[in-house]
């Protein structure tokens, strides 16, 4: 299960009250990788994903991350995550060796 620790924030948008779920398809520079993936409103301005994923080695080599909500008719939001390999490998170390 992936849940993305630091909540993401966009600036000038707000969500929607808190704990609302909303859908958005996730997507790379190069694939597709979840449609309709859950995202929980954690304030006015941030959300965390809440999804099942098990295509990894497909983000980890993606140099951008798109995000495209279902209830949204602008662009969808766009990020840089030059990291993520590092990132992910360190998830799968703490699952690994979790007590």
């Amino acid at each position: 299960m992936v849940n993305l620790l630091k909540p993401l924030r966009a600036a000038g948008r707000e969500w929607g009250k808190v704990g609302e779920i909303l859908r958005a398809d996730v997507g790379t520079d190069d694939a597709d990788i979840m449609k309709k993936a859950k995202w929980e409103v954690m304030d006015k301005t941030s959300v965390r994903g809440i999804f099942e994923f098990d295509q990894s080695d497909r983000l980890s080599k993606a140099k951008r991350l798109s995000l495209d909500f279902e209830d949204d008719d602008d662009d969808s939001i766009e990020m840089q995550i030059p990291r993520a390999g590092e990132a992910l490998a360190a998830l799968k170390f703490c699952e690994e060796n979790r007590k």
